[in-house]
């Protein structure tokens, strides 16, 4: 059993501020969530710390995001955000179970108070590096999922309040990348799964067994996973994913070829990264107008 104890290590400001910093990923979501929500008030969580930790290939070191500090933070305010956006993410098997259903319980308790919580789905398709488990098992190829975009159907007690409110949905929207206009059509570097802790909702029961029929009448039964050293492998699809675990992303946005200035320069920058802001931005409208009219909200990442 994972020991879970918050830490107080959390720094908040105003947006703006943090584009003077040197940091790409930070600017590039304040420069688009801003400019899009404006005149919105935006808010920058920065938050130390690190979280427990399983390593694996593609994260041998902890640099995982120690979610349940700012989560034990947020939850104890009396006035929160009714929009969040993330663009950071871990391996789901790099985080022990026991400390992401905690998290997945929080986001939850987030959910219930009307707020809409947004994650980035990833940039590596189905997995990071070679795609590799780290359960120590012979067979150890599998596609790896990410979290929290992952996190779903969290303990049971807070599943049943939540059915009132038209729930359950997801704990957390999962925003996957996309490319061109006309069609708009999925990015190959966005990421998208299933779920090795967390069980398919019931809402997702009809276009996710549509899609494993469809995926094993193309392949024979094979499924192809490209690592990020540019290595196409071809696998049988029973071996590496779960075919009963949460779905995503839910959602989607355009996630190639974001100019971003930074240290005043222009630089080009592509992913999820960009694809949760961007959509979150257009969220905060019909968030405050609800919050407005005191309207419930169902805490499926209710928006």
């Amino acid at each position: 059993m994972t020991r879970i104890t918050p830490r107080r290590r959390y720094t908040e400001f105003p947006a703006r501020v943090y584009v003077t910093y040197n940091r790409t990923q930070g600017s590039l979501d304040i420069q688009y969530a801003e400019s899009i929500s404006y005149p919105t008030p935006n808010i920058y969580y920065s938050t130390g710390g690190s979280p427990p930790f399983n390593p694996d290939s593609w994260t041998p070191k902890n640099s995982n995001e120690p979610y349940l500090d700012w989560l034990d933070f947020i939850l104890g305010q009396s006035t929160i955000p009714q929009t969040v956006s993330t663009s950071y993410g871990d391996d789901e098997q790099t985080v022990p179970q026991d400390y992401a259903t905690s998290v997945c319980n929080l986001f939850a308790q987030l959910g219930a108070r009307g707020v809409s919580v947004l994650f980035a789905s990833g940039d590596f398709g189905v997995g990071g590096g070679a795609c590799l488990s780290n359960s120590g098992t012979i067979d150890s190829t599998q596609f790896i999922p990410i979290f929290p975009a992952s996190c779903e159907l969290p303990s049971l007690d807070i599943y049943i309040r939540f059915t009132r409110y038209g729930g359950p949905g997801p704990f957390v929207t999962a925003v996957g990348g996309t490319v061109r206009v006309n069609p708009e059509v999925a990015a190959s570097l966005s990421g998208g799964g299933f779920s090795k802790y967390f069980s398919r909702p019931a809402y997702q029961d009809g276009p996710v067994s549509a899609y494993l029929q469809s995926i094993d009448s193309m392949y024979s039964g094979l499924y192809k996973c490209v690592s990020d050293f540019g290595v196409r492998r071809v696998l049988r699809s029973s071996q590496i994913f779960s075919r009963s675990g949460r779905g995503y992303p839910d959602i989607s946005a355009q996630a190639i070829n974001f100019q971003v200035v930074l240290g005043g320069k222009d630089i080009i920058g592509s992913g999820t990264s960009c694809s949760a802001p961007v959509r979150l931005s257009s969220l905060r409208p019909s968030q405050e107008l609800a919050s407005r009219i005191d309207r419930p909200q169902q805490a499926s990442s209710p928006f």
